[in-house]
């Protein structure tokens, strides 16, 4: 076990017992699929086993992490849902720093995600009745209502490609070889064909007020797990912030839907079961979920040629640049 790891669970109250090293495990995770620069470790403690996160430098923001952790200590003390709570430290805060890192322990949430296959009914219902719970819950933390950022930063996004990244991204190549050509070409021809009606769509609702609240902010597929049809654990609330929840929908129903075309109207029937939702709710999830449908490929052909990003698993960027095209439309 790495000096920095034992130093770290010291902050927790879990003391490494040189005499019993069999009843200590680490496993050393990676970025477990993700693309965030965190790290993650599985510790077994006994009977007891734990999630470690290294998050990447200068993370979280004070901003970021005043939005995050009273907002997860709250749902933690008001609903009876199945999250991936950071553990106090024994100085009773929710992150530790070590080695110039900061770094957040929780609960081993058990199950497995719905991940490359089709979701049944039962499974997208407590998956919606899940969200929409979270949602119930952290509504009572905010009220505002604002133009939606993410609305906003679809908008200017759509603008500097038409300006000039979507020539660059024309003329450039992947010299890593993760970017397959046959993927390029249909990201790009989706995006040259509906870019411009999808630009409309926004600026319809850019200035536009709507309920901002804590939200997940990137809740997929890979982030609810299930033991069978019940959803047993929802993991990494690195990206939350204040929101609409529309947001949270569009991304997690819209993520089934990559094997399910209908996964994505039926989730949002299901949440409407235990969250109301009116008709600017409906126009934003499809405004979101097209967006992401559109731009998300964009975004990675940004990172990789032009920006040439390195990422620390080329196969995941791979798997996830499939799975952005299966639901490309590049006809009009």
């Amino acid at each position: 076990m790495s000096v920095s790891i034992i130093r770290v669970l010291q902050n927790y109250g879990i003391g490494y017992a040189a005499s019993k090293p069999n009843s200590q495990e680490i496993e050393a995770l990676g970025s477990a699929g993700g693309f965030s620069g965190a790290e993650f470790w599985k510790i077994t403690a006994g009977a007891n086993q734990y999630c470690l996160r290294r998050w990447p430098n200068s993370k979280p923001t004070r901003s970021q992490a005043d939005v995050i952790y009273p907002t997860l200590e709250y749902v933690r003390r008001h609903a009876d849902l199945p999250l991936a709570f950071p553990i106090q430290t024994v100085h009773g805060e929710p992150l530790c720093r070590v080695d110039n890192a900061r770094w957040e322990l929780s609960r081993w949430m058990p199950g497995e995600p719905i991940a490359e296959t089709e979701i049944n009914d039962n499974q997208l219902r407590a998956a919606a009745r899940a969200l929409a719970e979270f949602h119930n819950t952290t509504s009572s933390l905010s009220q505002q209502q604002r133009a939606s950022p993410a609305i906003d930063f679809r908008s200017t996004m759509i603008d500097r490609l038409w300006a000039t990244q979507f020539e660059q991204l024309q003329g450039t190549q992947d010299a890593a070889g993760v970017v397959d050509s046959g993927v390029k070409k249909m990201l790009l021809d989706q995006f040259r064909y509906q870019a411009h009606a999808l630009r409309q769509q926004l600026e319809l609702l850019r200035s536009v007020p709507v309920l901002q609240i804590p939200i997940i902010g990137d809740i997929w597929s890979d982030h609810v797990l299930f033991n069978n049809d019940e959803v047993s654990g929802i993991v990494d609330f690195g990206a939350m912030k204040l929101e609409s929840p529309c947001l949270d929908i569009a991304r997690l129903f819209g993520s089934y839907a990559d094997y399910s075309s209908e996964a994505l109207r039926r989730g949002i029937s299901y949440y409407g079961e235990f969250r109301e939702l009116n008709d600017l709710d409906r126009s934003l999830i499809e405004l979101y979920d097209r967006g992401y449908v559109i731009l998300a490929g964009i975004q990675w052909l940004i990172w990789i040629e032009l920006e040439q990003r390195v990422f620390s698993d080329n196969e995941s960027v791979r798997q996830r640049l499939r799975r952005l095209v299966r639901r490309c439309e590049p006809a009009i």
